[in-house]
Formats: structure tokens, C-alpha cells, sequence
């Protein structure tokens, strides 16, 4: 059930169904690429307090090797790296709580993935009904308030200006266009098979991400192990 969905050069959109499904639209995009931006900070700050304590941990091992020349400048740097770096880690985490990255990334996603679950069952168990449009409106209103008080501040959110819908791909007869009404074969290809694809997809990434991660931690273990016994 294919539909050309016009751009926002083009003229108004022809129905207020329309209208407010794009309206929908937008909001799931301008929710989802601040989720993804949210997402990418946290893992940042994150991963540099990581990197941070262990570069700590080198540092201290690396300065008791020169304990005997206390004067040296490898081991006054030594000293001041291992003074300057917990206090930038505590610095990052710090921002990263003040500003509560994590929490605000697990809203504007719930918020996100409940607007698409909104306009699907527009698009399928509501579909004949005389007043969903009005539902539709109301859930809008009613998750971005959620969303705002799950934050806990001002909800400032960085505008979505690309294609509506965000992930729709014109010349992919499996993408989902996002205007037309489903039937039950249409809402499995375009809703459940995606999701399904996405999340293989996903666990692929983060099995391999898990691998890097544990070869990290056993060869910084190693390294840690033997510039200890070459101290001792």
C-alpha cells in the first residue's frame, strides 16, 4: 500500500489526516535523533572516565618505577599526571550527573518509540474511526509532557529539518512511506520484520563491541602485571 508523501517544499498536505501524521512524524524524529545524540554523549563521557582511571592506574605504576629520583622531570610529570588525571575524571562525571546524559537519553527514546507505537495503531486497529484523529493529537500532547518531566528541565530539543518520515527510503519497495492505512501483512513488513532486523543487527555490534572490550581489559591487566614486577 504504497503512497507518495509530498516534501516540505510542496504544497500543504491535502488532508488533515495527513497533516497530523506528519505533525507525528516530526515529533518521532525531532525525540529520535536527540535520543541518538543523548545516547552518543553518555557513552563518551562515559568511556573517558574508563579511560581516564586507567590511565590513572599506568600513571601510579609508572611513578613508583622512579621513586628514587623524585627530582627528575619524567617523575615531576609523572607526579602531576597523576594528580591532574582523577581530577578531570571527577570533572566529567560530575557534568555527566549534573546534566543526568543517561537519564535523559532513556526519555527521549521512550518518548520517541511511544510516538511510533501511537502512529501505527493510527494506522491499523484505529483505522474507520471517527475521532483518532483527536486520540492521535491527545497521545502527541500527553508523551511530550512525559517526556519533558522525565527530564526534569527545560525540554530543548535540536530541530529535525530531513525527509518525513526520517527512515523511509522511496526506492526500497520495503520501506514504509508512513501515511497509509496498514493491513495486518503490511504492519509485520513495515513494523515487526524492521524492528527485528535492527535489533540482529544490534546485538552483532554490541557482541562485537564486548570482544574489544575484554581484549582491552586483559591487555591493559598484562601491561599493568608486568611494569609492576619490573618495578619490584
Amino acid at each position: 500500500m504504497s503512497q507518495e508523501v509530498p516534501t516540505h517544499e510542496s504544497q500543504a498536505w491535502p488532508e488533515q489526516g495527513e497533516r497530523l501524521l506528519a505533525r507525528a512524524w516530526q515529533r518521532f524524529a525531532e525525540l529520535d535523533v536527540n535520543a541518538v545524540a543523548a545516547s552518543r554523549q553518555h557513552v563518551r563521557l562515559r568511556t573517558a572516565v574508563i579511560v581516564l582511571s586507567v590511565l590513572a592506574t599506568l600513571l601510579a605504576i609508572l611513578a613508583s618505577t622512579f621513586e628514587g629520583e623524585a627530582d627528575s622531570p619524567i617523575a615531576r610529570s609523572l607526579r602531576a599526571g597523576l594528580i591532574l588525571t582523577p581530577i578531570v575524571g571527577s570533572v566529567i562525571l560530575a557534568f555527566a550527573n549534573k546534566f543526568q546524559q543517561g537519564e535523559r537519553w532513556l526519555a527521549l527514546r521512550a518518548g520517541a518509540e511511544e510516538i511510533l507505537k501511537e502512529i501505527y495503531l493510527y494506522r491499523t486497529l484505529l483505522q474507520g474511526q471517527t475521532d483518532r484523529q483527536q486520540w492521535l493529537q491527545e497521545r502527541l500532547i500527553a508523551i511530550q509532557r512525559r517526556v519533558a518531566e522525565s527530564v526534569g528541565q527545560a525540554l530543548v530539543l535540536k530541530p529535525y529539518t530531513g525527509k518525513i518520515p526520517p527512515y523511509h527510503s522511496p526506492g526500497d519497495p520495503q520501506s514504509d512511506a508512513g501515511f497509509a492505512d496498514l493491513l495486518a501483512d503490511d504492519y509485520l513488513r513495515y513494523r515487526l520484520e524492521a524492528q527485528l532486523q535492527w535489533h540482529s543487527k544490534k546485538v552483532v555490534s554490541l557482541d562485537a563491541s564486548y570482544t574489544r572490550w575484554q581484549v582491552a581489559i586483559f591487555s591493559f591487566g598484562g601491561l599493568g602485571a608486568f611494569l609492576a614486577a619490573l618495578a619490584a
